[in-house]
């Protein structure tokens, strides 16, 4: 049986210099395997340690505090996994996308001063480590068919658009099976936003910082998306 993902992440970094403080990563950690699918059982048996600051938090994991690290995957486990999932299609693909990106996070911790959220920082790098992985495999990223003026009209529809949501049209389970069904079928970057907006309930500012998108962008391609599987619903 594989062992679960924060068991591995974890293990990849030992303390093998007292008074330091510092997490060193082992030099076996490319040879890790986990199944990051068994993590969410691992994570259930977690306290979810809620009191605990991101301040603090961010401080403890820079000291060399394993647990701190063990809350901050935890923590943000369900942001990472809705981006990365909406983001890419393949399992196994994946399992590595969601272990570089917590590994990259810690990697980087030492640099982050709170300038923005703490779950925000962690979601642009979730982000931009799918952009790049599929950058690499050449994959369409968004639905190009439309210009800036087509931006611009789809902003100003937004604004006087007063026809229910697609959330509002949900009207049974079956609907929400079907809605689903269609936001697969979207474009990585709009599936993102929906699943960040509607699942993750963030601010729209939060979605286009994580995405380092205008917002003005941002809320085009929401809209884009909430006709798309408006116009399939009514089908």
């Amino acid at each position: 049986m594989k062992a679960s993902f924060l068991s591995i992440v974890v293990g990849l970094y030992t303390s093998d210099r007292p008074g330091t403080g510092k997490l060193q990563l082992k030099k076996d950690c490319h040879t890790a395997t986990f199944s990051f699918y068994a993590c969410h059982i691992f994570y259930m048996s977690m306290p979810a340690e809620s009191a605990t600051t991101d301040e603090s938090l961010v401080q403890s994991v820079l000291q060399g505090n394993q647990q701190a690290f063990r809350i901050m995957v935890l923590r943000y486990q369900n942001l990472v996994t809705h981006i990365v999932f909406r983001m890419v299609k393949q399992a196994q693909d994946r399992e590595d996308l969601c272990q570089e990106i917590f590994l990259k996070a810690y990697d980087k911790l030492d640099g982050f001063r709170f300038g923005s959220k703490l779950s925000t920082w962690i979601g642009s790098i979730a982000f931009n480590t799918c952009i790049n992985f599929l950058r690499k495999k050449k994959l369409v990223l968004v639905d190009g068919d439309k210009n800036d003026e087509d931006d611009q009209a789809s902003l100003a529809d937004m604004r006087r658009d007063t026809a229910p949501r697609p959330d509002e049209l949900l009207a049974n389970k079956e609907r929400n099976r079907l809605l689903w069904k269609y936001v697969d079928e979207l474009p990585p970057v709009q599936q993102t936003i929906i699943s960040l907006f509607h699942k993750q309930e963030l601010q729209m500012d939060e979605i286009a910082t994580i995405m380092n998108m205008p917002l003005g962008t941002v809320k085009s391609y929401l809209h884009r998306a909430r006709q798309s599987l408006r116009n399939k619903l009514s089908a």
